[in-house]
């Protein structure tokens, strides 16, 4: 069976399900394909927020992993935030003073017999 194939057939739906969602409620939000993290690896990604209510999720593809997420300032010194339950996290937070806001992602548990497992994360205004 063509993997990759399939994979994109399945993006493929899941954007259009997406776009039509939205267009029936726009919000604002934003979303990106993090990278492939092997078990015990972890890396960074950076959003600029704007002040108001964000609901911030991370998960790996088909739940093959076990991600935790943590939220940094700017000067990625403070921690602010952080979830470490197993499987995606989903953290619920305000920002007060816009700016850039550091979250690392780290892989604790990766099963992904192919190797590495794919993370997204989103920041989605409330």
């Amino acid at each position: 069976m063509n993997y990759r194939r399939l994979i994109c057939i399945v993006s493929s739906l899941a954007c259009l399900a997406v776009l039509i969602a939205e267009g029936y409620q726009p919000r604002k939000a934003m979303a990106e394909f993090a990278g492939y993290l092997y078990a015990q690896q972890y890396n960074w990604v950076t959003y600029n927020l704007a002040p108001g209510s964000y609901r911030l999720e991370a998960s790996t593809w088909l739940n093959l992993g076990d991600v935790d997420i943590e939220v940094y300032d700017s000067t990625r010194q403070n921690l602010l935030f952080k979830s470490n339950k197993l499987g995606g996290e989903i953290i619920n937070f305000t920002v007060n003073r816009g700016g850039d806001f550091h979250i690392k992602y780290k892989m604790l548990l990766c099963a992904n017999p192919a190797g590495a497992c794919g993370v997204d994360i989103k920041a989605i205004g409330q």
